[in-house]
């Protein structure tokens, strides 16, 4: 879960990084088996970096791609891709930083609209200008987080008898009157009534919407650490019964709302989808998908040979150790490429692309032929990757396969009898 979240930073599935990773786990187990004095590790990084070093040569550049036809082909299926439009026609400089995804059910047709939505279940803020508290937990008498005071204790929220309760509720409402707060935004929940107080608690909002709204500054992590800094105005508007949009007059933000009837983990989709837009529209590097960058890859690990620069930059000494792991390192990185583009080919099935994916085999040329396809006219390529999701997704599943190795070392098998 925890590198899935740090994919998505890359516009990448975590999905797609777990199956590298158990590759590329795989592979370091199998090569721990050769007898060689060269280190691992090193051979394996320098394949990889071989491979994207010749892959930033040969990307396609995004510029020569009008943007509705640049985000059907990096969509993979995610459907209202047209909505990128509205935020990426305007080229590099323009793009919006802050951009939020929710969904409602809803038959309505998807849109773009400016400012961040939340979901204000069971509570109405009117319109205009108010001064905010967004707070990073839950809104409760014995909330807050392990290590800022003494007292704190680890529990979210602990029963207390209602005599405290009371007391602790009495000291909040002053406490937000006195700094005149009207609405209070948190990720948790609030154990508190704040009825005919004039403030209004929305709970549940998403942390990363909570996180864009406050900017530069930091979110406070209980209600008790609030100081008369921390209170902010945001402008809302009613966007729907349980949706309302929040605007800040220093920051400029988009939300896509996402309309269907059926939710099926379409914001995350469009995460994924937005992350790889992103990356393609600024770096401006595109590579053609359905598995034929990875066997392109494949190829290209067969010319692999350390140069003498590396081979003195990493103390790989020995020639013949060195000319044998080069060479059973790029033999079994190149099954690692070549059965990641097997299996993507035979996945990427997108009926909503009414593609016809029958000839899904690249011989030594299809690679450079696809690019060609990729540039020509609207519909001669229909699914291209960004360059940076894969390069990223690359690298921090190696990464992650070297700590997974590492620790397996550290392992020692161990049973459990009645004594202990």
């Amino acid at each position: 879960e925890s590198v899935s979240r740090q994919v998505a930073s890359f516009g990448c599935g975590g999905r797609t990084v777990s199956l590298w990773i158990c590759l590329f786990f795989r592979l370091l187990q199998n090569l721990k088996e050769v007898d060689s004095a060269v280190c691992v590790n090193s051979v394996v990084e320098l394949a990889l970096e071989h491979c994207i070093e010749k892959l930033s040569d040969i990307s396609l550049n995004t510029s020569d791609f009008p943007v509705g036809r640049l985000a059907k082909m990096l969509s993979h299926g995610v459907k209202d891709h047209e909505l990128a439009n509205e935020l990426f026609s305007s080229g590099p400089p323009n793009i919006p930083e802050n951009i939020s995804v929710v969904f409602e059910k809803s038959s309505e047709p998807s849109c773009v609209t400016t400012g961040h939505v939340i979901k204000a279940r069971d509570v109405r803020v009117s319109r205009g200008v108010k001064r905010v508290l967004v707070v990073a937990g839950d809104i409760a008498p014995d909330s807050g987080h392990v290590g800022y005071r003494g007292l704190v204790k680890e529990q979210t929220v602990t029963t207390v008898d209602s005599k405290v309760t009371v007391d602790w509720n009495t000291k909040l409402k002053s406490f937000l009157g006195s700094m005149n707060v009207e609405v209070v935004l948190c990720p948790g929940i609030c154990e508190v009534d704040f009825m005919n107080t004039g403030v209004v608690i929305v709970q549940e909002c998403s942390y990363d919407v909570l996180d864009q709204i406050t900017g530069d500054n930091d979110v406070i992590p209980s209600i008790e650490f609030a100081t008369h800094d921390d209170v902010i105005n945001l402008e809302f508007e009613i966007l729907s019964d349980s949706l309302t949009i929040v605007k800040s007059s220093s920051q400029s933000c988009y939300t896509i709302l996402l309309r269907g009837l059926v939710e099926s983990g379409i914001e995350k989709r469009y995460q994924t989808f937005l992350g790889r837009m992103k990356n393609a529209v600024r770096l401006g590097k595109v590579l053609p998908g359905r598995g034929g960058t990875e066997k392109h890859c494949s190829k290209i690990l067969s010319t692999f040979r350390i140069s003498e620069e590396d081979s003195s930059r990493y103390n790989l000494d020995n020639e013949e150790d060195v000319f044998l792991m080069t060479n059973i390192v790029s033999t079994q990185l190149s099954d690692v490429f070549l059965k990641v583009a097997n299996l993507t080919a035979t996945n990427t099935q997108f009926d909503c692309l009414n593609s016809d994916f029958s000839d899904l085999s690249f011989d030594d040329n299809d690679f450079y032929s696809e690019l060609d396809k990729c540039n020509e006219d609207e519909g001669s390529c229909d699914v291209l990757d960004d360059l940076s999701s894969k390069v990223g997704a690359w690298r921090l599943a190696l990464e992650t396969a070297r700590v997974l190795d590492s620790v397996k070392l550290c392992l020692k098998p161990f049973t459990i009898d009645n004594n202990s």
